[in-house]
Parts: structure tokens; sequence; C-alpha cells
């Protein structure tokens, strides 16, 4: 372990002078992640208590669901608004007035999509959730002004005001488990949630920039240039969505909405922390992008630490979650999960291939070679899908913690070798554990 320490050191120490401001604007993320992660869970485990594992699984497959049609809403413009934004910043206003035009029309038509498939379906409790839940998509769009603060390094305001939103939201939620409120005054407080972030998210804008992004700031060339980066991405996203989630979609529609509880609260504990590494290689797109132009020896070495580093400290927290599921399961859900315990162990191990992929996703996205992104995130969806068919009829919710595992596996690590624009990450995965 001393070795593994001094190799991250001195890769850290070739590349410090670049990444202080990515370090400042790492800290503030963290800050707000950990504040968010931690009032979530607060908030989940509390509900998941009041629910139990039936209410609970429908309140977690409506999520899923909104999960699925956000990365449809969000046209995989996140990464690459950021990256546009840092090569260009003359354009920085039709940029931003662009990606937000395209959120908000593609979440409009998305949620009238899934309202009217849902209620076709007869499902009335989950057409309703739907309905509720649906409104964040077209809500999200405002998040189109984040990337400005991302781009330039800048996140103190923007966690800020999202922090605000995150406590009164938490609040309101603990309040109507309180006072025994039905599952559908619980996502209407999801959704005021999401307005008071976006709200916020306006004003700290505003007071960063004294003005705000105007519609007719929108160009017809940023529309097609950032389309053009960006689908490779969306698709990539979908699959990478399909096999994070398909799973609690199959249990349910398999198993029903007890096992798919059960199911959610293991998935919970176990994709916790996932905040860490996404803040990380988020934070660093700006850095990554500027070495690439300019320091070819010191993006090299930050690609090899991150694999490394993200790579060691999944392999703790997993071992981490073997010794502890059982306490885990009982303190933060209760007795009536305790059959989650196995999947808990299962999971966590999934989330070494969760770091390989985010760090892969930031490669991909700087060397401009996104579009290879979809093979591999597609054949991990659609292994995911097919063993999940398989395993969930033999071993229940465990096969589904199993397959999960595999398809991450793939499409984080395996897949690369055998995509030739890919293989050098998958060199640099393997030399990150070996040299």
């Amino acid at each position: 372990m001393n070795y593994w320490l001094a190799k991250c050191k001195t890769v850290l120490t070739g590349i410090q002078p670049t990444t202080k401001q990515a370090a400042f604007n790492t800290t503030w993320l963290l800050i707000e992640r950990v504040a968010k992660v931690l009032s979530e869970l607060i908030v989940v485990f509390v509900l998941a208590r009041y629910l139990g594992p039936s209410q609970f699984g429908v309140l977690s497959y409506a999520t899923a669901i909104i999960s699925l049609a956000s990365i449809l809403t969000k046209l995989g413009l996140d990464d690459v608004a950021i990256r546009f934004l840092v090569e260009n910043e003359d354009q920085h206003d039709q940029i931003l007035a662009t990606c937000w035009l395209m959120k908000l029309i593609s979440g409009l038509l998305i949620y009238a999509l899934l309202v009217i498939s849902f209620y076709l379906s007869q499902q009335s409790e989950i057409a309703l959730l739907i309905c509720i839940l649906g409104l964040l998509l077209p809500i999200h769009s405002v998040d189109a002004l984040g990337f400005s603060f991302k781009a330039y390094l800048n996140s103190k305001s923007l966690v800020i005001s999202n922090s605000i939103a995150l406590l009164v939201g938490s609040i309101i939620k603990i309040i109507c488990v309180i006072n025994q409120q039905p599952l559908e005054v619980i996502a209407w407080c999801i959704v005021y949630e999401s307005i008071i972030s976006m709200g916020n998210l306006s004003i700290a804008y505003y007071l960063n920039n004294d003005q705000l992004v105007a519609f007719s700031s929108v160009s017809i060339n940023q529309f097609k240039y950032l389309l053009h980066a960006s689908i490779p991405i969306m698709i990539s996203g979908i699959a990478v969505t399909a096999y994070m989630r398909a799973d609690q979609i199959m249990i349910k529609e398999m198993l029903g909405s007890e096992a798919l509880g059960l199911y959610s609260a293991a998935s919970k504990i176990s994709e916790s922390w996932y905040f860490l590494p996404t803040i990380l290689t988020r934070s660093l797109l700006p850095v990554a992008v500027k070495l690439k132009q300019t320091n070819q020896v010191a993006y090299q070495k930050l690609f090899k630490f991150l694999f490394r580093f993200l790579g060691l400290s999944s392999a703790v927290i997993a071992i981490f979650f073997f010794f502890c599921s059982d306490f885990l399961i009982n303190f933060l859900f209760g007795s009536e999960y305790i059959a989650a315990k196995n999947i808990l162990i299962i999971h966590s191990i999934g989330g070494f291939f969760v770091c390989m992929g985010l760090v892969l996703g930031l490669w991909t996205i700087v060397e401009d070679k996104t579009e290879k992104m979809i093979i591999n995130t597609g054949l991990g969806a659609l292994v995911n899908i097919i063993l999940n068919f398989f395993f969930i009829q033999d071993f229940g919710i465990l096969g589904a913690a199993i397959s999960t595992v595999i398809a991450r596996a793939f499409a984080g690590v395996f897949v690369n070798y055998f995509i030739r624009d890919l293989r050098p990450v998958f060199k640099m995965q393997v030399r990150a554990f070996t040299k």
C-alpha cells in the first residue's frame, strides 16, 4: 500500500501547478455533494422505514424511469458544453442559451410522452408518480446555467445556492413523513425542491454575471455543433443508465415492488459514494483539456493517477461493505430489509468498474472520441438486460446484482481492449495497477 501511495504522490507532484484551481473547485463541489448525499441518504432511510419495502419499491421504480428519461432530456450536453465553453470563451452566451433551449424543448417532449405512455398502461399509482416527478425534466433545463460555473472552475456560488434548496427540500420531506403524508405528496416535495434549486441557480448566475441568459442569444450554428458532439454521449448515457437502472425496472416487472424495495435499499448504500469519483472526474475536465493542449506528459500522468487512485479507493470501500453489510442494513433501513445484505456485498464490487468507466468517459470527451463509448456502454447495457432476464429468474434479486457487476466490468474495462480507439485506455488501466 505504501508503494502505491508513493506512486500517487509522485504523479500529483507533476501535475500540481495545473490542478490547484481544480482542487479548490473540487473542494466546493465535494462540500455540496457530501451535504447532498448525506441529507438524501437520511431522507431515503426515513422514507424507506416509513413506506416499507413495497411502497419504497414503487417510488424506486418511478425514479428509475425518470432517471432513464433524464438522459434523453440532457442530450449529452453537460460535458460537451463545458468543453465548448473552455475552448470558446467568446461564445459564452450563445452556448449557454442554446443549451438551455435544447434541454427545455427535449424535457417538455419527453415529459409528454411519459405521461401519455403510463396513463395508457393503466397503472394508476405509477402513472400519477410519473406525472408528478416527470415535471423535473423540463425544470432541470435551467441546469444549463451551471455549465458556466463548472467550465471556469468557480463552483462556490453554485454550491451555496444548491445547498439552500437541499436543506429546505429535506426538511419538507421529513415533515411529510412525520405527518404521514401519502406517496404522491412526497413526490410533489421532490419537485418543489428542484424548483427552489433552479431558482437559486438563476439568482447565483445573475449575481456573478450581472445578466441572465436570453433565448435571443440562441445560435443555430451552436445548435448544430453541440448536437453533433453530444449525440454520441447521449446514446452512451442511455446505455449507461440502462445497465445502471435496467435491473430495477426488470425486478419490478418480474418479482414485484417488494423485491425492488429490498434491492433499492442495498443499491442506495453501495452507490452512496459514487458522487466522489463523479465530482473528481467532472471537475478535472477543464484541466484535462488544458493539459492535452500544453503538456502531454502531465496529461498521461493525470489519467494514470485517476485510474489507480479511484481503483484502490473502490476496493477499500468494497471490503468495508463486505464486513459491515449486516450492521448497515439493520441500522439504516431496519430489520424489514435484512434480506438485502447479500445484495449489498455483491453490488459493492461494481464500484471498481464504475470508477474505471468514469475516467474512461473523461478521456473520450477530452480526446473527442465520445462516439466510441456507444459501443462499450451499449454492450454493457445489452449484457445486463440479457443476464438479468436469466439470472433474476434463477437467483432472484441476487441475480440482478451479479448481472449488474458483470455488465459494469464489460463496459468499464474489458470491451476497451477490442475497440481500437479505446485500447490506449485499456493499457492505461492495466499499467495503473502494474507499474
